[in-house]
């Protein structure tokens, strides 16, 4: 991550701006297939991807006063669902992880947000031990949707965040 953002502000300029996106899940999610090995795994995509990539440019932001750190989470990480308790504790530590930097570095103009999306129909939904119906995924988010929410809240002027953003498909 740190040879990430060097890379990148030498290419394009000082980082405005981060959106974490990353995300994975995994078919064994009932705690009776849970192993060490995949919630690890997990935490390390969901959670621990996110601090790295924020420490990488963080130093940065605060040198320059100004920066929004926007991480993509999930409904998991507000309500239980059938995702897995790996998956729900990383994106609840996203959650929490956020929520810290913002009360930590709101003085040095850095503001976060968290995107909350519900069903969105992307590919990591065949690494559930059941794929959603066709049914259910036509009212499903698309991918363009948890784009345009990311764009709305990077847009809000600095003096204002949201801090979470729940995105929810609107049929289900």
């Amino acid at each position: 991550m740190d040879d990430l953002a060097r890379n990148t502000g030498e290419k394009l300029g000082e980082i405005d701006a981060l959106v974490y996106v990353t995300g994975d899940n995994t078919p064994d999610r009932s705690l009776k297939r849970l192993t060490p090995a995949i919630w690890d795994a997990m935490v390390s995509v969901n959670l621990n991807g996110a601090y790295y990539a924020t420490h990488a440019v963080l130093p940065a932001m605060r040198q320059r006063g100004s920066g929004h750190l926007i991480y993509v989470a999930s409904v998991s990480a507000l309500v239980p669902d059938p995702s897995g308790a790996a998956y729900q504790a990383a994106k609840r530590g996203m959650l929490g992880l956020a929520h810290a930097i913002r009360f930590e570095e709101k003085e040095n103009g850095i503001r976060t947000t968290v995107v909350c999306p519900g069903l969105v129909e992307t590919e990591i939904l065949a690494k559930r031990p059941v794929k959603p119906a066709p049914e259910l995924l036509a009212k499903a988010l698309q991918p363009i949707d948890v784009a345009e929410a990311i764009v709305a809240a990077a847009k809000m002027p600095q003096r204002a965040t949201i801090t979470e953003l729940h995105l929810w498909p609107t049929l289900l």
